[in-house]
């Protein structure tokens, strides 16, 4: 985050709940229109995202710096893929990458799975995956349910911990 609050500011904005991963307004705070005692922030694209002096800023990122005292440097990944379960056992320092190996099928694919497509020529379920840069093609398959373990079991092999 650019130009974010220092931790002291954080810290005396915010209360966060570890046992439900929320962040609360503290009580005793008196700035701007939001009351103190309340839910922090709202959802947007996927994240809970709380506004300080007109700049926007997400959840889970004030979340870490409160918690550890430090502003994280790089990405953080929400383990189970929710952007709004904040909840400091979900959070994980990633790289961008690692991140975007741990991302959610998109919605408008065709395909039920991640990685997973028809191939109409062929009239085959193919699977993919990318690591690095590198394209892996899995081979072709009757289902989609077999392509997909196929790219299940070749996502553990490449990216360990970050699959999806």
């Amino acid at each position: 985050m650019m130009n974010t609050p220092s931790v002291e500011e954080l810290r005396a904005l915010f209360e966060y709940e570890p046992a439900t991963g929320i962040l609360w307004w503290r009580k005793n705070r008196r700035v701007g229109g939001t009351p103190g005692g309340v839910k922090a922030g709202t959802k947007s694209g996927g994240y809970i995202r709380v506004r300080i002096n007109q700049t926007f800023y997400r959840a889970h990122r004030i979340i870490w710096t409160i918690v550890y005292g430090i502003e994280p440097a790089g990405g953080l990944d929400h383990i189970d893929g929710d952007g709004c379960n904040n909840l400091l056992s979900n959070l994980r320092l990633a790289t961008h990458a690692e991140n975007a190996r741990n991302s959610k099928h998109g919605r408008t694919k065709s395909s039920p799975f991640k990685g997973v497509y028809y191939d109409r020529r062929q009239q085959r379920w193919r699977a993919r995956i990318m690591m690095n840069g590198i394209s892996y093609s899995l081979g072709q398959f009757q289902t989609a349910e077999d392509a997909a373990e196929a790219r299940k079991a070749k996502a553990l092999e490449l990216h360990g911990e970050f699959a999806r």
